[in-house]
């Protein structure tokens, strides 16, 4: 059998993988209730240290998040099937009271609480994926699951500027917005516990998968860190974009003059919404794992030149304000939503490694959180006056470059390696035999 190519009877039918990938979807839609809503309020304090109090607040929930991806390269690799809702259930309930905590604490020491928040919540999408990945079905449900990563976050936030403008105090609000989501958080759960492990005919199309010890996570990154050190500047550059636009659309909204609705949330998510569906559904079509490594990488590719693309009308008055944060959220979610819930889990089936996704996706999402950290620091630092427009708009016309040469690299990397036909020496370890074509 060919290492690269599924058998032509394992495409699975619409109900091996429809309950499973909405179980997923709404299981990690309801976690971002417990992450995103603050992000809808303005938080205007005074500035503590030359940073706006909000971007104190995002920052620690982003290097809770950063923390979170590194602790998690070990813990998702080698994490148990029989561990994941002991796991689940502790994260949630940390993370609620953490904006417990966040209410009751006067505005000076709320920032602890989002960095236990980002800290908790971070290990999320490494669980909830270990469920799906490895059938043959994995990128129908994984498409499922990839909408849930831009519809939820703009969910969430509109629920929160629902209650604010009901009148609940920004500060009590998170905690409340959290509460209204949990029972369906519970019964997803549930659900996602209820899936069956997948079978001999997904263990012959994509490997089985199986906890990683640390020997083998060294060999693994000796191995592709050629491909791996570039790829990750381009996945760095979109994810900073991604997380800069996200938790500062209300902010951008404001400066634009549409900051009073928040129903303006959904809608500008609407397209990048089905326009990852779309691009994560036709993998299911690619049985060629190798191709669809490289239709990834074009993925990637697309995606930041038309964030540049996009910026550079705006910046010339060709593209209306709304229009340009609907494009720059499409495009993004084009590169990264795909990316985020197939890459590895192909390069996995590429190379038959006898691993799991999640050690390469924290691997990569560490880099990319304190990226964004970085550039959270640097963004204060702008000219005098400069508003969150003017600098996401200048992020957006610099950053793609990079990012675009990065992704190239990996792409010559990753398709000399395929063409080779070399199985990765790393991924050997006296208790995790390697499959062999």
């Amino acid at each position: 059998m060919s290492t690269r190519t599924l058998p032509m009877h394992a495409t699975p039918g619409w109900r091996d993988w429809l309950w499973p990938g909405l179980a997923a979807m709404a299981t990690y839609a309801c976690m971002y209730a417990f992450r995103k809503p603050f992000a809808a309020a303005a938080y205007e304090q005074a500035a503590f240290a030359g940073l706006d109090y909000k971007v104190w607040l995002v920052m620690a929930q982003t290097i809770g998040y950063a923390g979170s991806k590194f602790v998690g390269i070990g813990l998702i690799a080698r994490l148990r099937p029989d561990a994941r809702q002991p796991l689940l259930l502790g994260i949630v309930g940390g993370a609620w009271l953490s904006w417990l905590g966040f209410a009751l604490l006067p505005a000076a020491l709320r920032w602890p609480m989002l960095f236990c928040n980002g800290l908790l919540l971070g290990l999320v999408w490494g669980v909830v994926f270990s469920y799906l990945e490895g059938r043959r079905g994995t990128e129908a449900m994984a498409a499922l699951l990839a909408a849930s990563l831009i519809f939820s976050s703009a969910m969430a936030k509109a629920v929160g500027k629902q209650l604010l403008l009901l009148g609940v105090d920004p500060a009590w609000m998170p905690f409340a917005c959290a509460a209204l989501y949990l029972p369906l958080l519970l019964l997803c759960m549930r659900q996602l516990a209820r899936l069956p492990p997948p079978d001999i005919d997904d263990h012959a199309a994509r490997t089985a998968r199986k906890p990683l010890g640390r020997l083998a996570r060294r060999r693994l990154l000796r191995q592709f860190l050629p491909g791996l050190a570039p790829l990750a500047i381009g996945y760095v550059v979109i994810a900073v974009l991604r997380e800069v636009r996200d938790n500062f659309e209300a902010d951008l909204l404001v400066e634009l003059g549409h900051g009073g609705a928040s129903g303006l949330f959904l809608w500008l998510e609407l397209p990048a919404t089905l326009a990852a569906l779309v691009s994560a559904a036709t993998l299911v079509r690619l049985r060629d794992h190798a191709c669809c490594l490289f239709w990834l990488h074009g993925l990637m590719l697309a995606g930041l030149a038309g964030v540049l693309g996009a910026t550079l009308l705006f910046s010339r008055g060709a593209l209306p304000p709304l229009v340009w944060i609907a494009l720059t959220g499409l495009c993004l979610s084009m590169a990264y939503v795909p990316f985020n819930c197939a890459f590895f889990e192909r390069l996995i089936a590429t190379f038959r490694i006898r691993g799991n996704v999640g050690f390469f996706a924290y691997l990569l999402d560490t880099v990319a959180y304190f990226g964004s950290c970085t550039a959270l620091f640097a963004s204060q630092w702008s000219p005098a006056g400069s508003g969150w427009v003017q600098r996401f708009a200048t992020a957006a016309q610099v950053l793609p470059l990079a990012g675009i040469a990065g992704t190239a690299i990996a792409l010559w990397f990753f398709h000399h390696l395929a063409a080779a036909r070399v199985p990765p020496v790393s991924s050997v370890d006296p208790s995790l035999p390697m499959e062999h074509p």
